[in-house]
Formats: structure tokens, sequence, C-alpha cells
């Protein structure tokens, strides 16, 4: 009697947001990771090497079942659909170039007999006319607008439609729940800051300076405002929360991620491209049943972003270390954080 049991392969019930993403949008849509060198990857160092060492592995080659969170997803989606918003409303993003290279007018050629060979096109015999082709000459007489941008150089960029996104993501078997709460996020922050005073400068960028990499979600201009916002160039992350408790809203002027958007923005020359930084604006949703926001503007300070990429090099050599050894050991005081396991959880309780 055979005993050998066949396990049927287990699917995920739901296809991860991600997987989902690349499918619809291709490997550029906006979002992702910062990079090997961003503060996600650093900072799982100083969480738990172990962990740090296996997410760095690709998922093909780690055979490990990872967990996918709920909450981290809503959050992505509601970042694009931020994104998608901000990126409309930056000055000349919704436009793209005419097919007339922004010259914006075209020549009117006029057809006239050509007074070298009187109309018959040949200097001689066996020659033909030098100055014009078949005893026609065409000049430019006048210039007028282009009949497909009408002058401008410009014609409207084609619209990106998120009703369509979101039968999209359900068609693709994405969480349901996911898609709903993201896109519920998103309404009730565009009404809470109707005619918010952001203008968009850059939406969803990666910058880089000495290894250290980031990516923005937005980085805008407050201008003057009813809303007594302080003035000048902000670089504004966005952030989801199950709750508005003291760890959501208290402690981003010694958050790593914060502390690298200021050096990073210095340091990669962006102060040039943007102008002087103002600090980090922290746009924090809650998700209740009725969605509360709150904006904690945290001021730039250097000295503190400098130190912070010190540590985060004294950080990189003892991961350097363990990596030399070959050994990554486990740090079970962060398996679970902010109330949700780690996404290696089941395997870490499994595993000797």
């Amino acid at each position: 009697m055979n005993d050998t049991v066949a396990l049927a392969a287990i699917e995920p019930a739901y296809t991860p947001l991600d997987e989902a993403f690349a499918e619809i949008l291709g490997s550029g849509y906006l979002g992702g990771s910062s990079g090997p060198g961003g503060w996600s990857a650093r900072s799982l160092v100083m969480t738990c090497m172990y962990k740090a060492h296996r997410a760095s592995l690709p998922r093909g080659q780690d055979a490990i079942q990872r967990g996918h969170s709920e909450a981290l997803e809503i959050g992505s989606l509601w970042h694009f659909l931020r994104a998608v918003d901000y990126g409309a409303r930056i000055e000349h993003a919704g436009r793209v170039p005419c097919a007339c290279k922004l010259k914006k007018l075209v020549p009117l050629m006029i057809a006239s007999i050509c007074t070298t060979c009187n109309g018959t096109g040949r200097a001689g015999p066996k020659a033909k006319c030098p100055a014009c082709k078949r005893g026609i000459v065409r000049v430019p007489a006048l210039c007028a607008p282009c009949a497909l941008c009408e002058g401008r150089g410009w014609i409207p960029a084609p619209v990106f439609d998120t009703a369509q996104l979101r039968a999209q993501l359900l068609a693709c078997k994405v969480n349901p729940d996911v898609v709903t709460e993201a896109y519920r996020l998103d309404e009730a922050y565009q009404a809470y800051y109707d005619n918010e005073p952001l203008r968009p400068l850059a939406v969803e960028i990666r910058a880089e300076a000495e290894g250290v990499s980031t990516r923005y979600d937005l980085i805008a201009e407050v201008v003057p405002n009813e809303a007594n916002l302080p003035p000048g160039v902000w670089i504004v992350e966005h952030k989801t929360a199950s709750r508005a408790d003291v760890a959501t809203l208290e402690g981003w002027q010694n958050d790593g991620q914060i502390l690298g958007h200021m050096w990073i923005y210095h340091r990669a020359g962006l102060v040039k491209r943007y102008g002087p930084l103002a600090g980090v604006m922290v746009d924090v949703a809650v998700k209740t049943k009725v969605p509360q926001f709150y904006r904690i503007m945290v001021p730039v300070s250097m000295p503190r972003a400098r130190a912070h990429v010190q540590d985060l090099r004294a950080w990189e050599g003892v991961y350097r270390m363990f990596d030399a050894t070959g050994y990554f050991p486990r740090n079970r005081k962060s398996c679970i954080h902010f109330g949700r396991k780690c996404e290696f959880f089941d395997h870490c309780a499994e595993e000797p």
C-alpha cells in the first residue's frame, strides 16, 4: 500500500497588490522600494538581522512562505492614489509635446512656377533644373498655428482612470477589503483637504547620496493660506494608522526615514532644483469608521540628520560582520511590531 500523501498546493486567497500592479501597470508604476540603500532595508538591520537577511533575498530564491499584510497593502494603494492625484496637479504634468515639436507654428508652403526653367524642369537637353523639382518651386510664405495643438505646442495628456484601476484590481483578485478601504481613505482625504494650499513640485521621485537612497512621496510648496501652515518647500510623507496614539503622532522628529529624507535632499542637490527645504510634513490617515487626518510638521534639522547617517554606517558594519560569518541572529523581541506579526513569524515559530 502506498502511504505517500499528495499535498495539494495551497494558493493564496488573494493576489498580492504588488503583483497585481505589475500585471496592470508594468514594472514602472508609481511607488515601490527606495532601493537597497533605503530606510526600509536599513531599518530591518536594526530590527532583526535574520529578517534583514531573508528580506534581501528575491522571492524566487527564498523558499519561505511570507505573509502579506493587509494594512501595508492599504497604505501602498492609498499612496498610489495620492501620487496620481498630485501628479496630475503638477504644472505641465498633464501635457505631452505636440507633433509640431513645440514650434507651435507650422509653415505654409506655397507652390509657384520656377522662373529659372520657366516651368519645364530642365536646364538643357540632358540636365534637370537645379532650382526646382519638375518645374515647381515650393517656398514658405507664412506660418499658421498647428491645427493639432492650436499653437500651444502641447496637447493634453491622457487622464489616468482610477475608477478603471479599481475594477482591474478586483479582477486580478486583490483583497477587496484592501481596495475598498484605500479608496475610502482617499475620497475622505480629498474632501477633508479640499482646496489645500499645496503646490506639487515632484511626485514619487527616487534620490540617492553616498549609498543612502530614498523615495519621496511628494515634494510640494506651501503657498500662503488660511490654515496657517508654514510656507516654503516641504517633503510630504503619507502614512496610514489604525489609531491616533502617541507613537503615531509624536515620534516623527526622531524617525529614521524622516531624517534620511532631510539629509538626502541636501546631499543629492535637490535644493538647487526645488529650493531650500523647510522640513517634512507627515500626513497621517487614521483608518477609523470616520477617517481622521493629522498633519505633523517636522522642521529640518541637519545636525540630527547627519548623526542619523553616522548611525546607519555603524549598523551597516555590524551587518557585514554577520554576513561574513554566514549566521544572522534573530531578535525575537521584534516578532510583533505595532500589533502586527512579522512576515516571517510562522517560519521562525516552526524552525529551530
